[in-house]
């Protein structure tokens, strides 16, 4: 029940009355009616077991609302006191201010909707947090490349890359002096817009001088994923038909291999990567953010290992059709690993982060027609990804 609940927790749930947040922890009917609605990804308002509304939207939930419309208010005011059904039985009731009830606190229409906005505008908050968290996680590595390569880099492209790292040093001091959610919103989308811009600058620098670094130029195409990744989110059409592409799998790691150079060196890991047929018979059709799901198994693997230890990719053609991709890295006990795909679930052995990291890619993989498992056995951490033709691809 544990993880049950720090899933409702991490989908940011507020519960408005104490009897909810008290039924929450105790009743099994109430916490199976949230996990049913997000496993089920509903969006909505919709009625608890207890007559309240709750308003579901992507990873916000509103709970324990009480309004005319979409709650049972005469079963809410039964367990408050004497019924009276003149005061409050008025259906689609319409005003500025909510109004008291029988000591009940009924919402207005207008309340409501002002509420179910709110929620939208928080999501959005939160993708763009999301996003910079990942994209300040990821300066750590490039700060690693940028000090290996510090005597070998132009000074102009020098200047650009400590101008990006001072958007992150100075993020939270920022940050500090804003409250509400607009502000904030407003401050994320304009760092992520400048981390963007100077990421295309010095990629195109690079290109220019045709002096190429494996390790500075896949971190800063990790940058574009990410950010094409929150776009395509943020417009809601990141998975159809336009974003599919034919990929090579070896390719893909073998890039990222390169991208995590400093940082396996730093922490004297290798990646070893090993394919058993030829590089061309891993080509898959799949949406190009599975680059950015690989990303995140890599760092998560380089994270979680110990120093001088190997990280094992296998990359597997199995039938001449089926593609299996294992990553298995040492790693401390984490503790039950079917709910780590979940939004906010950590393991044990967590260190820092959201622990959305998992999440994100579980949904990357699934999208493309790729089952992804994890297990955590002999103290290894393993990630398997294949062909699953019973997952649906959402067009």
């Amino acid at each position: 029940m544990k993880n049950t609940i720090n899933i409702i927790k991490n989908k940011k749930a507020q519960f408005f009355e104490r009897f909810c947040a008290n039924k929450f922890m105790k009743s099994e009917k109430c916490y199976k009616f949230y996990i049913r609605n997000f496993e089920s990804d509903f969006e909505g308002i919709t009625k608890c077991p207890y007559g309240y509304a709750c308003y579901f939207y992507k990873n916000q939930v509103i709970s324990s609302i009480i309004d005319y419309k979409y709650c049972d208010l005469s079963r809410i005011i039964s367990r408050n006191g004497h019924l009276n059904r003149t005061n409050f039985m008025k259906k689609n009731r319409r005003s500025d201010r909510s109004e008291i009830v029988n000591n009940v606190k009924v919402l207005s229409e207008n309340e409501l909707e002002k509420l179910i906005e709110d929620t939208k505008k928080q999501n959005e908050l939160d993708l763009f947090r999301d996003t910079f968290h990942d994209l300040n996680n990821n300066n750590r590595s490039l700060k690693d490349i940028v000090e290996k390569l510090n005597n070998f880099l132009d000074e102009d492209i020098l200047m650009k890359l400590r101008e990006l790292f001072q958007i992150f040093d100075k993020h939270n001091e920022i940050l500090y002096h804003v409250n509400d959610t607009s502000s904030k919103l407003q401050i994320y989308s304009s760092e992520i817009k400048q981390i963007d811009e100077i990421k295309n600058s010095i990629l195109k620098d690079i290109n220019r001088k045709n002096k190429k670094n494996y390790s500075l130029v896949r971190n800063l195409e990790f940058i574009d994923f990410r950010i094409r990744y929150l776009n395509r989110i943020c417009i809601s059409d990141h998975h159809t038909a336009i974003y599919k592409k034919e990929l090579n799998v070896v390719k893909i790691i073998t890039k990222l291999k390169h991208a995590f150079e400093s940082t396996l060196i730093k922490k004297s890991q290798k990646i070893d990567i090993k394919v058993n047929d030829i590089e061309d018979k891993f080509r898959i059709i799949a949406y190009d953010d599975i680059y950015l799901g690989f990303f995140i198994l890599l760092e998560n693997a380089i994270k979680y290992a110990p120093m001088n230890s190997q990280i094992n990719v296998f990359i597997i053609n199995e039938n001449n059709n089926n593609i299996k991709i294992i990553i298995d890295n040492q790693s401390n006990y984490i503790g039950k690993t079917d709910l780590l795909v979940k939004r906010g679930i950590q393991g044990e052995n967590c260190k820092d982060g959201n622990g959305f990291g998992l999440s994100i890619a579980y949904d990357i993989f699934c999208s493309s027609n790729m089952s992804f498992t994890i297990k955590y056995e002999n103290n290894h951490f393993i990630c398997v990804i294949s062909k699953n033709e019973l997952c649906v691809i959402s067009n």
